[in-house]
Formats: structure tokens, sequence, C-alpha cells
């Protein structure tokens, strides 16, 4: 499941929280959601060249920046990306888990005047109604919105970030642990300080 055989062809990836042209192939439901679960499962993926400054580009949307990194399993890139979009004018950030089939497929949201609503299968998922601007689209808790083509329009259940996460270096340090993924201290995936 984690090679790079049978998952789809690659298209370029979702905006973060936004629905998404979808791929010409798909891989089933099962399939699809039997990979990404592998993927995150997968202990001590890295992130590759995380010594050197990230290369910061504008977003596709116009606003705030984007870095895009490659992700490692067992010292190979299959195509899964992590992906950080940052408004430092604001001072908020997305950090995006890309499937490599192009789909974001985990994504922790930190704008504190962004809430955000869970939808009516929120209570049977153990989810509160309404999470505020710092949360967390943790996979395991939008499954349910994968179409049995292997389509997602987008994730959208949340769950709020713990209340010590307050800087991007937090928020950055547990995502990729509750992804599996070895951050290493000294890293250079630093918050940009202002807009290119």
């Amino acid at each position: 499941p984690l090679g790079g055989q049978g998952l789809g062809t690659s298209r370029p990836a979702v905006r973060p929280g936004k629905p998404g042209r979808q791929s010409q192939r798909m891989p089933a439901r099962g399939d699809f959601v039997g990979a990404v679960q592998a993927l995150i499962e997968k202990p001590h993926k890295t992130l590759a060249g995380v010594e050197s400054p990230m290369q910061w580009s504008p977003a596709r949307d116009g606003i705030g920046v984007e870095a895009k990194i490659q992700i490692e399993v067992d010292g190979t890139q299959y195509g899964d990306k992590l992906s950080v979009v940052a408004v430092p004018s604001l001072g908020t950030f997305h950090i995006n888990l890309i499937h490599r089939v192009g789909l974001c497929v985990s994504r922790l949201d930190f704008d504190p005047m962004q809430p955000h609503p869970n939808t009516m299968h929120a209570a049977q998922d153990g989810l509160p109604a309404m999470v505020t601007g710092k949360h967390f689209h943790r996979w395991s808790i939008n499954t349910r919105f994968v179409n049995s083509d292997g389509t997602l329009e987008r994730l959208f259940h949340a769950e709020e970030l713990p209340a010590s996460i307050h800087t991007f270096e937090q928020a950055l340090r547990w995502f990729c642990s509750e992804l599996n993924i070895d951050l290493p201290h000294g890293h250079s995936v630093d918050y940009p300080e202002e807009l290119i």
C-alpha cells in the first residue's frame, strides 16, 4: 500500500479546505482509505531537505506564501508532501499532509478568527458542533466523507488543537508527531517573516 503502484495518477494538490477537481483515475474508497491510514501509521517518516532554508512561493490563491516538503518513507519519496501555507501579515497558517494522489488528507488550521463548524454527524464521532480557529482535521474523523470512487471533496470534521499550542514551531512539531513524521531539532522549517 505504501509503494507507488495502484494509487492513481498525480494531480495538483487541493487548496486547503477547498474542493478541487477530481483526478482522472482514483483508487476505490476502501483502497484509498487504507493507503492513507497506512501512510499515516508508518513510523519514522522523514522530511527531505529540512536542514536547508525553506523555499517559499506565492500561494495559488494569491494570499500568503506556501512551501512544500517531500516526505520520505524508508528513504524513498512517493509524492507525499507536507505543505505549509502562511499569511505572515495575519500570523495565520495551515499545515497540510498532501497524499501522493494530490488530495489533502490531514490539515492543521491556525487562524484564531476563523472557527470551523462540523457537520450534523459530529456528535456520532465524538466531536463538538463548532471548533475554534486553532483546530486539526484528522484523517480518521474524515474517512466517512470519502466517496465510493475514492474522491474526497474536503475535510469536513475537525477537533480542537491542544491549548498548549501557541506558536508555529509547537504546531508543526505536534502535527508531525501525530502523523509519525520525525522532525529533527535544528530544522529550517521556519515561519516566514514577511510576504514574498
